[in-house]
């Protein structure tokens, strides 16, 4: 049970374009590397990429090197964010407050039970318990 390893920036240089990664949950074909200006005006390596419906888009490169990937099969942990092998994640129940959701979590790091003990309660909520505590 090991995880597999996000995209290098040096592997990135290295892909051809064409080659098919997964960003996150979505499975992209990469198109390859461009520096150009960002938002401020500043130059910035940018990944250029194409979805599965023919759109273009790009990200910043750092946003790929953290949640990219060669491995098209791998399943990212909700809690610690490595990408696994799908025998190597389970799908647990997490409760918040007001719902319930499902989603997939390392099994041999108890990712499931640290991202429960994580969730807050409201402030609304938690303020409420506290005046009902203070008029005793």
């Amino acid at each position: 049970m090991h995880p597999i390893p996000k995209l290098t920036a040096q592997r990135l240089a290295e892909l051809p374009p064409g080659t098919p990664i997964r960003i996150g949950a979505q499975l992209v074909t990469f198109n390859g590397c461009s520096i150009r200006p960002n938002f401020k005006g500043e130059e910035q390596t940018f990944v250029d990429y194409t979805l599965p419906d023919g759109t273009p888009g790009s990200h910043f490169e750092y946003t790929v090197l953290d949640a990219g990937t060669e491995h098209l099969e791998s399943v990212r942990c909700r809690y610690c964010g490595r990408f696994r092998h799908p025998e190597d994640v389970v799908k647990s129940t997490v409760k918040h407050w007001d719902r319930s959701e499902r989603d997939d979590f390392c099994t041999d790091r108890e990712c499931a039970l640290r991202y429960q003990q994580s969730i807050r309660v409201p402030s609304h909520k938690r303020a409420a318990g506290l005046r009902i505590r203070g008029n005793r």
